[in-house]
């Protein structure tokens, strides 16, 4: 069972890896323009996995919650993905400890 928990750590780890990547990625398009190669780099690794919950929010959510979002100068999604992060690395880092 040792194996099992090292390798629920490790996706964990993971977890926590892609986490600070989207930070970087948030600093990097806020501080740098558009055309420079770290942001297209940072853009280009992050959008790949944040693409997938833009569609599934953009579909879900309804009525007024749907107008208030569309209305703000941002996207929610590096926010929600990582609010999700953390709660599954929380859950495997807890599911680790009890192996």
């Amino acid at each position: 069972m040792l194996w099992l928990a090292a390798v629920i750590r490790g996706i964990a780890l993971f977890a926590q890896l892609l986490a600070f990547a989207m930070i970087i990625d948030f600093a990097v398009m806020w501080l740098l323009p558009r055309g420079h190669p770290a942001a297209k780099l940072a853009s280009r690794l992050i959008d790949p996995l944040l693409d997938p919950l833009r569609r599934f929010l953009s579909k879900r959510l309804g009525g007024a919650v749907k107008g208030a979002l569309a209305r703000l100068p941002i996207d929610v999604s590096p926010l929600v993905a990582l609010l999700l992060l953390q709660l599954i690395r929380a859950f495997l880092l807890r599911l680790a400890a009890w192996l």
